[in-house]
């Protein structure tokens, strides 16, 4: 029998043109005043509004059958969708994979590399990994929290939320084997919860491995029984400066750490800083303070193979006393002056912010006294007399530039002076026009970076324009080649994305990264990455 509403609607014999020009006319006229119609005007619009009250009834009855019938068809749909849905997810490979392929599917979800302590993470949220892989079904659920190492990061974030789950957090400190901690607290909001929270985590201290904390000055006063012998990395800054407050927690907050290797501190210009009692095993320093704080602390590390030093103030004479550092092999500072107190003989590799022409006889001694094989300098760098610089120091054979960090200025005006100073960093490296091709310039050379924090098309055509000049010199010393832009996303012209392929077949290692990739491989350059 056919549906009701399959069937055509009954053809209604009224109607009405309400296109015809006398009655429209006649209309708008009247409608335009507050006359009355003339009996002849009358007499016009009468049958014309009954015609349109009875076509008027006949429409409403067409649209109804048709709702009727858009109705039934959406109930149809929606049944059809459901059971396509669940029968394709009862098909779906996803079923068949084993439950070992679902563990290692599920570690990719999570970062793989310890992030530094200044990048943003995702936090305890039931919408984030790996909480949102125990809410697909239950074999997925069975999977995951059978799986400890799905479960060992934990950010708690005070900067980013307010609130959360005290009966979460326990529950994924029980899931978990070890710990990777990282807690921001701040000065406002619920201090009384961010307390608890902390202290939650402090009853599992003895499965910490790493832990990025941002102390406040509520969080400083309380009192902590904490087995911490297995902890290998700390990274510590404070809300508030207080270098009373500073040095007195860390002494007693690291009093257990018997394994630590890898120390961070962001701390206060004026504040005291000292390390924990055991501290003969710290391989990794990275500490943002004066020059006096820095001295102290490096003196009493003399097995670190890591050095991240931001020397806040400069209040001594660096060149007044030596440290000796028999095994740094990576190092990063910011001021090249206090380089003269350093004795690195088995030195690899560094970074340096040099934004004044005087610092460059500092660093040249430095250099030619220590040979390291790879330097990347950060941020302004006047190159007027750089080039002899890296000409007299024959060991550097990886040079690079980094910009990162340095896009928060005002952007009008680091836009041309980024593209000035990249223009001016390429130009080390490739004959000027008119130079015969034969001759390079620093030959000892076989690696370029650049890492830059705008995506300017002109960025991608100059370096491959330099590289395709040290290709074509002799001798061909360059091997390998790595352009960086930390923005998220970067559009090359199609042309020079052809340049780099052709480079690429004629043997030379180049690669065009940006995102978070990108920014890894800028912060390798950096010394900031490498937390073990």
């Amino acid at each position: 029998m056919p549906d009701p509403g399959d069937t055509d609607p009954p053809t209604e014999t009224t109607d009405v043109n309400l296109d015809v020009g006398p009655i429209m006319a006649t209309l708008a006229h009247l409608m335009a005043t507050n006359e009355p119609p003339f009996d002849s005007e009358s007499v016009l619009l009468r049958p014309a509004v009954k015609s349109a009250r009875a076509r008027l009834g006949a429409v409403d009855a067409e649209l109804s059958d048709l709702k009727r019938c858009m109705e039934r068809l959406e109930r149809e749909r929606g049944a059809l969708s459901r059971f396509e849905a669940g029968a394709s997810s009862v098909l779906s490979p996803i079923r068949r994979v084993p439950r070992e392929a679902l563990v290692e599917i599920f570690g990719w979800m999570l970062d793989s590399t310890e992030p530094s302590p200044r990048e943003t993470c995702s936090v305890l949220s039931i919408a984030n990994p790996p909480w949102v892989l125990a809410h697909v079904c239950s074999l997925w659920r069975a999977v995951a929290v059978a799986t400890p190492s799905l479960w060992g990061s934990v950010t708690i974030d005070f900067d980013q939320k307010k609130r959360y789950s005290e009966e979460m957090l326990r529950t994924q400190i029980a899931r978990a084997r070890l710990l990777n901690i990282r807690f921001f607290a701040t000065e406002k909001g619920d201090l009384r919860h961010q307390v608890a929270l902390f202290a939650a985590l402090t009853k599992a201290s003895a499965r910490w491995q790493r832990l990025t904390i941002q102390v406040s000055s509520r969080l400083a006063r309380e009192q902590y029984e904490l087995d911490l012998r297995s902890l290998r990395s700390v990274w510590l800054q404070w809300v508030s400066p207080n270098g009373d407050m500073q040095d007195a927690f860390t002494m007693a907050f690291l009093r257990t750490a018997t394994g630590l290797v890898d120390i961070g501190v962001h701390c206060h210009p004026h504040a005291l800083f000292s390390l924990p009692p055991v501290h003969y095993a710290i391989t990794r320093y990275d500490v943002d303070g004066s020059w006096t704080t820095h001295f102290d602390l490096l003196r009493l590390l003399p097995d670190l193979r890591e050095a991240r030093i931001a020397v806040r103030e400069r209040w001594a004479d660096p060149a007044e006393k030596t440290i000796v550092l028999p095994d740094l092999r990576l190092l990063y500072i910011d001021d090249p002056e206090c380089l003269q107190a350093f004795d690195v003989p088995a030195l690899d590799a560094m970074a340096a912010t040099v934004e004044d022409p005087s610092e460059l006889q500092a660093l040249e001694w430095f250099l030619e006294r220590s040979a390291p094989r790879r330097i990347c300098f950060h941020g302004h760098i006047e190159t007027e007399g750089l080039d002899e610089v890296l000409a007299n120091c024959p060991s550097l054979t990886d040079i690079g530039l980094s910009f990162d960090g340095c896009g928060t200025r005002k952007k009008a005006y680091w836009k041309e002076g980024e593209r000035a100073h990249v223009t001016a960093f390429l130009e080390i490296f490739a004959p000027a026009p008119g130079t015969p091709a034969t001759a390079a310039l620093l030959p000892h050379v076989t690696e370029i970076r650049l890492a830059c924090e705008l995506d300017d098309p002109t960025y991608l055509p100059l370096f491959l324009r330099t590289l395709g000049s040290r290709m074509n010199a002799e001798p061909r010393t360059i091997k390998a080649a790595e352009l960086v832009c930390l923005q998220p996303e970067v559009n090359p012209p199609p042309h020079s994305v052809e340049r780099l392929k052709a480079l690429q077949e004629e043997g030379l290692q180049v690669s065009l990264s940006c995102g978070e990739v990108g920014r890894r491989m800028n912060d390798r350059w950096l010394c900031k990455a490498g937390w073990l």
